[in-house]
């Protein structure tokens, strides 16, 4: 492997294009604050623990501690890609990887509409518009499946199949009304991502609503859907997610659901 380089060994290790650009950026970040102008440029035989360290305050004081994690992962990804380059040893692997992530205390980002709020969206919605909604709320998609669809045919019996993280395909069946919405909609074509991401911003506007991101709209479809009875394995799935545990952070259910659940426990 003469002339490869860690950062270029770590971004291919990414599961995804999505992935890969963001890993990037905060590979970036990372060499900015210890002080080198790329990434590519770090010398890796000369970096040390203190290095670590020092990485861990500046990033503590610039980020949540979910973005800091993440640039510690792209960190240790690095210096285990040197490793296996041969351009540092194994003690200095581990002294370059002892790095504890922040223990992520907040409470869970983002929020769950109202099914009044849905209501109001999809009445400021044109038929395009009406098509994203149905994805992205009717579908549990992320808004880059949701953009990827432009080029697919129309519903296979009601469902669309997606292409989600890792590259791994998933069939999601889309509720009746979803699947008017997106069949009105989609020839007149889905945008790109961050195209979605202007659409829902201007759709809270027309509707007068708080601040909606495209994933809440995801956060949405997975808390109705569990308020409707179905079990989180089953939901899991649809979402693409690798666990139900990751799916659970999904859910906007609250108190209320254990009081729910409490209620229907049978008398003996």
């Amino acid at each position: 492997m003469d002339g490869a380089c860690p950062v270029a060994v770590y971004l291919d290790a990414q599961n995804s294009d999505e992935g890969r650009r963001t890993q990037r950026k905060a590979c970036a970040v990372v060499a900015e604050l210890l002080g080198w102008e790329r990434a590519e440029c770090l010398p890796w035989p000369g970096l040390g623990a203190h290095h670590a360290a020092a990485l861990k305050r500046a990033l503590a004081d610039r980020y949540a501690p979910n973005t800091v994690n993440r640039h510690l992962c792209a960190w240790r990804g690095m210096a285990m890609a040197a490793w296996r380059l041969g351009f540092i040893d194994t003690e200095k692997r581990e002294r370059l990887t002892d790095i504890k992530a922040l223990r992520i205390r907040q409470p869970p980002s983002g929020r769950c509409l109202e099914r009044e709020e849905l209501t109001l969206l999809r009445s400021a919605a044109g038929a395009r518009d009406l098509a994203i909604l149905a994805l992205l709320y009717g579908g549990g998609l992320r808004r880059a499946e949701a953009a990827s669809l432009h080029a697919l045919p129309a519903l296979e019996s009601g469902s669309v199949r997606v292409r989600g993280k890792g590259d791994v395909v998933r069939v999601v069946p889309l509720p009746p009304w979803a699947q008017r919405d997106f069949s009105a909609g989609a020839p007149t074509g889905v945008t790109t991502a961050r195209g979605i991401g202007r659409v829902v911003e201007r759709l809270v506007e027309r509707a007068a609503l708080e601040a909606v991101s495209p994933h809440d709209l995801r956060r949405s479809y997975c808390t109705h859907m569990l308020e409707a009875g179905a079990d989180v394995a089953t939901v899991a799935r649809l979402m693409g997610h690798a666990s139900p545990q990751v799916t659970m952070r999904y859910d906007r259910r609250g108190e209320r659901a254990k009081e729910q659940a409490a209620e229907r426990l049978p008398e003996p």
